[in-house]
């Protein structure tokens, strides 16, 4: 996945045409990432280093929205 992340920002940074779809993958991609964690960690099904990683998506999440093209 993150491969993919990376390669489709190469793309994205000289097309502003794809700039807008790539940042509404990114919030889509972080956005399911908390939910994912968030669940896990109701469950107590995940170790506590993924439940502190659901800090790092938000703060991803905030960021693109931060950075977003108009």
């Amino acid at each position: 996945m993150a491969f993919v992340i990376g390669s489709f920002g190469i793309r994205a940074a000289s097309d502003p045409a794809v700039q807008i779809f790539y940042f509404q993958f990114l919030l889509t991609c972080w956005m399911l990432m908390v939910l994912v964690h968030t669940y896990g960690a109701l469950k107590k099904i995940q170790p506590i280093t993924e439940t502190y990683e659901i800090g790092f998506w938000l703060g991803l999440s905030v960021l693109t929205l931060l950075f977003w093209p108009i």
